[in-house]
């Protein structure tokens, strides 16, 4: 510990008299250490747009088509298998509607028979007070008619347009809920089939058998059309899109501008709850020069400055003075120039006074 000491105050010691002698009149270029004879890498200092961008893998896929089954039900059978091309129109599956339409037949008798026994019921009530309405009568037109006797009867009239208002609303309420299921039903028995919404490439297909339960919301067909291609990519949060000033994606030696598929909340949700993976999507003009299944690299560029002065990272020094680089002349002869920055990215830093175009400077491996 204590040559370590000795060590630091000697390095002090040194720097201090070092200090005291510099007479401020001449800078001298800081010394590189650099092996003997060796090539200096320059750069020549240029206008141009600088971003920080950062690169993400993906990969070309068709556009998904997702079939959602629209009905509880059962299968007869599966028309399609992964691999088959289809036609829009084109039949994927079939319902069995036998028991759809054994189950609307019972509907039926039961609208039927609360019809009839409703019916039945109200005209009982209504004969009801039709009797007592007359009852009523006789006894308002009596010589001494009594007002108690009056009175009960009224009541009674009451209590029997109420009851009759109760079965109406009751046999009402019964019968369109029978009335709902009947047309669901019916709804199912009309559409028996799934059938291809657009042409393409089955990339996905459930395999129902025979009288196998088929749930309403299903995913139940994927089709895949290889004339619309888009570019799949890691998810991109909304927050970080928005801050995107240019998007390319790089594959087969080419540069393809692109565009973002941005994804809505209601998306999101569906397909957190589904379990399934979430991916960005991008369409690009030109896809039809690609092919799915291509590897592409995704560039995404932030925070740009258009039109200035830049230099490389590695060009540019620091010390207790502030930034500068090394001008190059000729002879590879090196000195320094202060120099104000401004934006920096992860490959050029903006310079804002103190360069001009066409400069040479030293650029550091």
């Amino acid at each position: 510990m204590k040559k370590i000491i000795a060590a630091l105050l000697l390095a002090t010691l040194v720097l201090a008299f070092a200090g005291c002698s510099s007479t401020g009149e001449t800078e001298e270029v800081p010394e590189l250490l650099e092996p003997v004879n060796a090539t200096r890498s320059s750069y020549i200092v240029k206008r141009m747009d600088i971003y920080n961008f950062r690169q993400y893998d993906g990969i070309v896929v068709p556009e998904l088509t997702e079939i959602e089954t629209k009905f509880d039900g059962f299968a007869l059978e599966t028309c399609v298998h992964i691999g088959d091309m289809v036609q829009e129109g084109d039949v994927l599956l079939r319902y069995d509607v036998s028991q759809t339409q054994e189950r609307m037949e019972s509907l039926q008798s039961e609208i039927n028979y609360l019809n009839t026994d409703g019916y039945y019921a109200n005209s009982i009530v209504e004969s009801s007070i039709k009797i007592a309405r007359k009852e009523l009568e006789r006894l308002q037109a009596a010589e001494e008619p009594s007002q108690v006797e009056i009175l009960r009867k009224e009541q009674e009239i009451e209590s029997l347009n109420l009851q009759l208002q109760q079965q109406r609303e009751s046999q009402y309420l019964n019968t369109s809920y029978l009335q709902k299921q009947y047309d669901e039903l019916a709804e199912i028995a009309e559409n028996d089939t799934i059938t291809a919404p657009v042409s393409g490439r089955i990339v996905y297909a459930r395999n129902y058998i025979l009288s196998d339960r088929v749930p309403r919301g299903t995913v139940t067909f994927l089709i895949a059309d290889d004339s619309k291609l888009k570019i799949r990519g890691p998810y991109m949060q909304n927050s970080y899109i928005r801050y995107i000033v240019q998007m390319e994606a790089y594959s087969n030696s080419r540069i393809y501008p692109i565009k973002i598929e941005e994804m809505t909340r209601e998306q999101m949700t569906a397909k957190a709850i589904a379990g399934e993976a979430v991916f960005s999507y991008f369409v690009t003009e030109d896809s039809q020069t690609l092919t799915a299944g291509d590897y592409v690299k995704i560039l995404l560029y932030t925070q740009g400055t258009d039109d200035c002065i830049a230099v490389p990272v590695n060009a540019m020094f620091r010390d207790a003075k502030g930034n500068f680089v090394y001008l190059l002349d000729e002879e590879n002869n090196m000195t320094r120039r202060d120099v104000q920055t401004g934006r920096s990215t992860d490959l050029y830093i903006e310079i804002k006074e103190g360069l001009e175009g066409g400069e040479r400077i030293y650029v550091k491996d």
